[in-house]
C-alpha cells in the first residue's frame, strides 16, 4: 500500500532554548514558527558526529550520529512535546541519512553494513532492504508512493526501491556523478540531489532520465537537500557554511541567514514548511552538533 512521507538526508542544522511544540497543540498542527526567529536548539544532548534529521506528521523528531561515545553511532527519536530523546533499536550502525514514512517506518542509510535498514514500529530490530551492494549509502528518502531513494557517494549513483521490490534500479545511468550526498522527493515525484564535488544539484522530474541543473549558485560542497509541499527547494553547503533556498520558478537561491548557524549537514522540512537541521561547530570533525529547529524562511 503507497505512503506518503516526510523526509531528509543525511545526511543531510541547529541554537538556542528548547521550544520544542507538542503533537497536539494547535502550533504543531497549523501555524509555522515566525521566519524572524532564531534557531532553536532541540534536545539531543551530546551528539557527536550528527549527520541526518527527518520529522514525522506528528512532529517527531529523528537525528542520526555517525559516531558516538560507544563504538558505534546512534539514531534517535525526539517525540513531540518530550525533554529528551530516546534512542532507537537499529543495533550496531554508522548511521548517515534517516528517513520516516506515514506509517511510522523508519530508514536509515547505515555506513557500517553498508546498507540501508527499515524499523517498523514496535520491532526489536531493523530489516535489511534489498540495494545490493553499496559503497557508502548516505542520503534517503521516501516517495508518497513508497519508493525509497538512496545515494551511494562511494559508487556515485542514486537508488530507486519502489514499494515490493526485490532489487533497487539506477537512476540517471548515463549522467556522471561526482559525490552523491542528500536525497529529496516531492509530492509530485520529482527527485533532488546535492553532488557535493560536482557543486550543483540536479533535479530529476519524475518519468525523466535526464536531470536539469537547479540555479543555485555559489556552491561549494552541497550537502543536504531539502524540498516542501510548496515546491521550494532548501540546500546546505558545508564549505560556505550556508543554507540556501530557491523558490518555485526562480531563476537564483537566496541565503537563509540565521544566528548560531555553523556547518549544517542534513536538512528536513514539515508539513507546515518550518525547517530542521543538524549543525556542528565545526565542520572537520564535528565532536559538538545540535539539532536546530527554524521557522519557514521568507
Amino acid at each position: 500500500m503507497a505512503v506518503s512521507a516526510v523526509v531528509a538526508v543525511a545526511a543531510t542544522v541547529a541554537i538556542v532554548v528548547f521550544a520544542h511544540r507538542s503533537a497536539t497543540s494547535p502550533a504543531a498542527t497549523s501555524t509555522p514558527r515566525p521566519s524572524s526567529t532564531i534557531p532553536t536548539a532541540l534536545k539531543f544532548p551530546d551528539l557527536v558526529q550528527v549527520r541526518g534529521v527527518a520529522v514525522d506528521q506528528a512532529g517527531d523528531v529523528y537525528a542520526t550520529e555517525l559516531g558516538s561515545r560507544s563504538p558505534q553511532g546512534r539514531v534517535l527519536k525526539l517525540a513531540a512535546g518530550q525533554s529528551a530523546p530516546a534512542e532507537l533499536n537499529f543495533g550496531e550502525i554508522y548511521a548517515e541519512g534517516v528517513a520516516v514514512d506515514s506509517a511510522g517506518n523508519v530508514y536509515i542509510a547505515d555506513y557500517h553494513a553498508p546498507g540501508v535498514w527499515k524499523l517498523t514500529p514496535g520491532a526489536r530490530g531493523p530489516t535489511p532492504l534489498p540495494f545490493g551492494h553499496l559503497g557508502h549509502p548516505l542520503g534517503i528518502a521516501i516517495g508518497k508512493d513508497g519508493s525509497i531513494y538512496v545515494s551511494d557517494s562511494a559508487q556515485r549513483q542514486v537508488l530507486k526501491l519502489p514499494p515490493g521490490a526485490s532489487s533497487a534500479t539506477v537512476l540517471m545511468p548515463t549522467t556522471p556523478l561526482s559525490t552523491p550526498t542528500g536525497v529529496a522527493v516531492d509530492g509530485d515525484g520529482n527527485l533532488y540531489v546535492a553532488d557535493a564535488e560536482a557543486r550543483h544539484v540536479l533535479k530529476l522530474a519524475a518519468g525523466a532520465d535526464t536531470p536539469t541543473e537547479l540555479p543555485i549558485g555559489g556552491l561549494q560542497r552541497p550537502y543536504g537537500v531539502a524540498v516542501d509541499g510548496k515546491g521550494n527547494v532548501y540546500v546546505s553547503d558545508l564549505d560556505t557554511q550556508g543554507l540556501f533556498k530557491l523558490a518555485p520558478g526562480a531563476t537564483s537561491a537566496t541565503r537563509v541567514t540565521r544566528p548560531g548557524l555553523n556547518y549544517t549537514f542534513g536538512i528536513a522540512v514539515d508539513k507546515n514548511g518550518d525547517l530542521f537541521l543538524t549543525d556542528c561547530h565545526r565542520g572537520d570533525t564535528c565532536s559538538t552538533g545540535k539539532v536546530l529547529e527554524l521557522g519557514a524562511p521568507s
